[in-house]
């Protein structure tokens, strides 16, 4: 090949590669800046369930999970807490605490709750509504599956911390016979009023229902409601693991590894500007097969698959 020939034909190779070099940094670029923000768990406390969903939460992200504890203290936290809201991170708030503390801050930072009973405001007016997997499964469908395992249960006496906007103490819930037993709150504000619930307000009720009470982070009352319940032969449902352990009749159990997952999903929308989304807590019911016994009852038949029975 004529000398000539062979320069033109090497310029035209290293054309190509320049072109080709061009085209492979131009994707690097485009997937740098497509990478998504960092996200951060702010736990209010370090306890199993906030720790398996956290857990859940990175598995299902794919992505590495940084982890902060409002237990370490403020000084601990804050200058961590301010490296990534520099970083434009996304924060999965695990408590209310958590939650409060993020809420806060001026702007609050996009957030997804975890471990709320109730769905969250705005943190203040004109800002996002977080986003939250919420604990507090509808009291109709609670309703509804009680209806379904015990069908001779008409009544359920259910003790709440504050009078109910429904109406005064003991009126009825606002449920419907249809979906399962009828149901009446009945205002428990005060340690000595357990007493009162138990003797009086739960005298005519088949069953009684443990809602999240700040009362009921106590075990010792747990079990005290639950021996109170099986002495005077109420069904006791519970909502946590404590009750069972307890001996409750039947208990609503949330999945926390499933909480994460949701957690995520929800984290994923936030990078598609969708906030304010709501989805309530993947749980299963347990029932002690001891304390239905006890109760004079069976086991019930063809249980619905997230019902699990242990002795």
């Amino acid at each position: 090949m004529p000398k000539r020939l062979r320069r033109l034909f090497a310029l035209f190779c290293l054309g190509v590669a320049a072109l080709g070099l061009a085209a492979a940094l131009g994707r690097h670029g485009a997937l740098a800046a497509e990478a998504p923000p960092p996200v951060a768990a702010l736990l209010s406390r370090e306890i199993r369930p906030y720790v398996l969903a956290v857990d859940a939460l990175e598995a299902a992200l794919h992505r590495p999970v940084s982890r902060l504890y409002l237990e370490d203290g403020p000084a601990a936290v804050s200058a961590t807490l301010e490296d990534f809201l520099r970083r434009g991170a996304v924060f999965a708030a695990v408590g209310l605490d958590a939650l409060e503390t993020l809420s806060r801050l001026d702007p609050p930072p996009p957030m997804v709750a975890l471990m709320v009973i109730t769905p969250p405001r705005p943190p203040r007016p004109g800002a996002p509504t977080p986003s939250a997997v919420v604990l507090g499964i509808p009291l109709e469908e609670q309703l509804r599956r009680i209806g379904a395992l015990f069908p001779r249960v008409r009544s359920v006496a259910m003790p709440v911390p504050f009078a109910p906007s429904e109406g005064p103490s003991g009126a009825p819930a606002d449920a419907s016979p249809l979906i399962g037993p009828a149901v009446r709150r009945f205002v428990v504000a005060h340690p000595a009023d357990w007493d009162r619930f138990f003797a009086v307000d739960a005298a005519e009720a088949d069953a009684v229902l443990f809602v999240p009470h700040p009362m009921l982070a106590s075990t010792a009352l747990i079990r005290h409601g639950v021996a109170q319940c099986l002495l005077r032969k109420k069904i006791p449902i519970g909502y946590n693991a404590a009750f069972h352990e307890a001996g409750a009749a039947m208990s609503f159990l949330v999945d926390a590894a499933g909480v994460g997952r949701e957690g995520a999903r929800l984290v994923e929308a936030l990078g598609h500007g969708q906030t304010g989304l709501v989805v309530t807590a993947p749980y299963r019911v347990r029932l002690k097969e001891k304390t239905l016994r006890h109760l004079g009852l069976s086991v019930p038949q063809g249980l619905e698959g997230d019902v699990e029975v242990q002795p």
